[in-house]
């Protein structure tokens, strides 16, 4: 039997031990309800952050890839209006290389069409007097440079598989070969020209040994080229307002 409550002249009521352990038991369990209770709704408030979070994530990811389908379809428009007498494959494929080169390489597609369109006026079979190939007019020894240069970097079957490896000219013609090719030579006449887009530009077509000679030199530099490039871009700046990548 429990025993008594006895009044306490100090405190007016005093407890027995069996009632005081009683009463902190009730209150250790209120708190431990209390905190049950918060870090479940915690737990549940983490969650659902979480599952914003992941929710609006995947929003991004549909609405980049939305813009992305779009620019592929306005690139293949673009090419579409500059030569429409080639084929559907043909111009899917122009299409992707443009789209694919332009991120990998952080420049306008309109840049690239510019310079396609300077070199070849989109004609994949195009061949120069002095015997350049393709949509962007690639040397064969320069292509092969740059081919094998790539096939390092690559494991032989991988290399083989994407025709890093092949050494006949006829490989130039192949519109996503030679646009790789192409931009990787921008690529890198970029880099040795510390980034001046002017400066890769005219390279592109004279050379870069010829403008880093005119430039030791203090030499005026060839304008011809440049201005076309240009021209042809702020036509299609103009035209098809597709610039969401900076250039260069």
């Amino acid at each position: 039997m429990m025993a008594p409550v006895r009044l306490n002249r100090r405190t007016g009521v005093k407890m027995s031990t069996g009632v005081a352990v009683l009463m902190m038991a009730l209150v250790v369990a209120q708190f431990g309800f209390m905190f049950y209770i918060y870090a479940y709704k915690d737990n549940q408030l983490e969650t659902m952050r979480r599952q914003v979070q992941a929710l609006e994530a995947r929003i991004r990811e549909l609405d980049d890839e939305n813009r992305q389908l779009r620019e592929q379809v306005r690139i293949k428009a673009i090419i579409e209006d500059l030569n429409s007498s080639l084929s559907p494959e043909q111009k899917m494929r122009i299409g992707k290389a443009v789209w694919e080169q332009s991120r990998l390489h952080g420049c306008s597609p309109l840049l690239i069409m510019a310079l396609i369109i300077t070199e070849s006026s989109v004609r994949p079979e195009a061949k120069s007097p002095r015997n350049a190939h393709g949509l962007m007019q690639l040397l064969p020894e320069v292509g092969l440079d740059l081919s094998l240069h790539v096939a390092e970097l690559l494991a032989p079957e991988e290399a083989a598989s994407m025709g890093w490896t092949a050494r006949a000219p006829e490989h130039l013609y192949d519109p996503e070969t030679n646009i790789k090719l192409g931009m990787l030579y921008f690529a890198q006449l970029l880099d040795r020209f510390d980034g001046d887009l002017a400066l890769a530009i005219r390279a592109y077509n004279a050379g870069p040994t010829a403008i880093a000679r005119k430039l030791r030199q203090g030499e005026g530099l060839p304008e011809g080229y440049l201005s076309r490039v240009m021209a042809n871009y702020r036509m299609l700046q103009e035209k098809y307002k597709l610039d969401r990548v900076p250039d260069a």
